[in-house]
């Protein structure tokens, strides 16, 4: 989701929906709602709404396929693939109609004791991302520096 109020946001979405924090990247909130790593992503933006939608796939495969076919009918591939740090899920991301974007998640890391887990704190750089060094044309995910 893209917020322009990521405190109020992720108080909504903490305290409302019972939702826990994994980690942050800069002010982006990773929120859990089960032993997935996050469910919802709360990324500072300009203006609010939903930034993307994702779908899981089975595997590496089945995003590097994606990936050629998305390539050979010039679909504009956003950012990825990659892997994020945060969550551990390998990523491709691009571009919809009327500025949606759409990713294939896969593998991932699950959080089954949810006293044994902290929230973490990644700088707001390009490889707390994606750990592969990705670039991305999307501003939520982004880096302001480097």
């Amino acid at each position: 989701m893209r917020t322009t109020s990521s405190g109020a946001d992720e108080a909504l979405w903490t305290t409302l929906f019972n939702g826990r924090v994994s980690d942050w990247v800069g002010d982006a909130a990773f929120i859990r709602f089960d032993d997935a790593h996050h469910r919802l992503a709360l990324h500072p933006s300009n203006r609010g709404g939903v930034l993307a939608v994702e779908y899981a796939v089975e595997g590496l495969n089945q995003i590097m396929q994606a990936m050629y076919f998305l390539q050979s009918a010039q679909v504009k591939i956003v950012h990825g693939p990659g892997r994020r740090p945060t969550s551990d899920q390998i990523f491709l991301t691009f571009a919809g109609p009327e500025d949606m974007l759409f990713s294939y998640v896969a593998e991932g890391t699950r959080i089954t004791e949810n006293g044994a887990h902290r929230p973490r704190q990644f700088a707001r750089k390009r490889l707390s991302f994606c750990a592969w060094g990705s670039e991305s044309t999307v501003p939520e995910f982004s880096a302001s520096e480097d």
